[in-house]
């Protein structure tokens, strides 16, 4: 187990290079030493400077106050296709080449915000966040866009990306109870399909 001191050295470091590292992370690999690097966390949040947000990033949460698609505009930015951005979650966790079409069509109903975003597998927030250039922890839903009565003081550079689906389709229950394949199950479940 490492040290409070190097645990925290690392946290302000990453912070320092405009990452988000997470705290909690940081506190459970403290181990019986995490009320220490809280407090040291817990300080140097306050002292430190606010990073200037990421022009991607405000430009995806422009995109969802306007209502549009914030991970299209995430995409868009980086110069991605669908295809590359399936490709990548496709290596990333080991997903069987026949099953790339599926995969595709998932993909493209998250990123529409078809799919409860709240339900997808950690490893597939990851591949994501990975190839869009974003933290984990911003790929979170929290529902649609602002009605157009609510202000924008609440949307902050930790404001998560995704949008919420209300419910599943007839069509999407259908399809699973009659779908036999392991595989394909499988990968519907990492798109909380199941």
């Amino acid at each position: 187990m490492s040290s409070p001191e190097s645990l925290f050295e690392e946290f302000a470091g990453r912070y320092h290079r405009g990452e988000h590292p997470d705290p909690i992370a940081y506190l459970v690999r403290a181990g019986s030493d995490a009320d220490a690097l809280k407090g040291m966390i817990d300080a140097f949040l306050i002292l430190a400077p606010t990073p200037m947000p990421d022009a991607q990033l405000v430009a995806a949460l422009t995109a969802w106050a306007r209502g549009d698609a914030p991970m299209v505009t995430l995409r868009h930015g980086r110069h991605l296709t669908i295809d590359a951005v399936v490709a990548h979650v496709q290596d990333a966790l080991e997903i069987p080449e026949r099953l790339v079409g599926h995969l595709k069509d998932l993909y493209q109903r998250l990123e529409g915000g078809l799919l409860d975003a709240s339900r997808i597998d950690r490893r597939v927030l990851t591949a994501l966040a990975e190839i869009l250039g974003v933290p984990t922890t911003l790929l979170v839903p929290f529902g649609g866009a602002p009605t157009a009565d609510e202000s924008m003081p609440h949307v902050t550079s930790h404001t998560p990306i995704f949008r919420k689906a209300d419910t599943r389709s007839e069509i999407e229950v259908a399809f699973v109870q009659n779908d036999d394949d392991p595989e394909r199950i499988t990968l519907d479940a990492l798109f909380g399909i199941a």
